[in-house]
């Protein structure tokens, strides 16, 4: 409460109560580090989730804060939705936490999130064991710096930089349908 009270927009923090210190605060990132070496502005050291969160009236800028301190202050989370059905992807998604391992999230962030979302992507038309992929799709992997090829009927081909090593897993998320 401290550092959240420190940058607050108000000059009297400590005259605010619980709940309206932490209504002036929201996050603007999500990041999951794997060596889990960032410590929270608490003081709780090893995190793997954690948030970078902005003051809405100073822009007062707030990181790393970890998973439990973003839940204990009540700070509105990003509200991260899958981009095929929309719906919201928790912090245990694992496609998320997947994609998270590679890049942070931010709230216009694209992520496919389910799989029955990652299976509607691959358009099976009516000769079994065709594989189409639609521009779409296509479009979505180039932003991701992958290019995708396929020979139309058995398999899918991957290419990408050796520095996005840890997109690996969420590809092969996405494929494992």
């Amino acid at each position: 409460m401290k550092v959240l009270k420190e940058n607050s927009s108000y000059p009297e923090a400590s005259l605010l109560s619980h709940k309206r210190l932490c209504d002036e605060w929201y996050v603007i990132q999500s990041e999951y580090d794997v060596d889990a070496g960032l410590k929270c502005i608490c003081g709780k050291e090893n995190i793997h989730h954690h948030h970078v969160i902005r003051n809405r009236f100073n822009n007062a800028v707030i990181d790393p804060i970890g998973s439990k301190c973003v839940k204990r202050f009540e700070i509105e989370q990003l509200a991260i939705t899958c981009m095929c059905c929309a719906k919201p992807l928790g912090e245990s998604n694992p496609y998320l936490e997947a994609y998270m391992k590679y890049s942070s999230v931010k709230k216009d962030t694209l992520i496919i999130g389910h799989r029955k979302c990652a299976k509607k992507l691959f358009i099976e038309p009516k000769m079994p064991g065709y594989i189409l992929l639609p521009k779409a799709v296509i479009s979505y992997f180039k932003n991701l710096g992958v290019s995708v090829r396929t020979d139309h009927f058995t398999s899918i081909e991957f290419e990408y930089d050796e520095e996005n090593e840890r997109l690996t897993p969420y590809i092969e998320m996405i494929l494992d349908f």
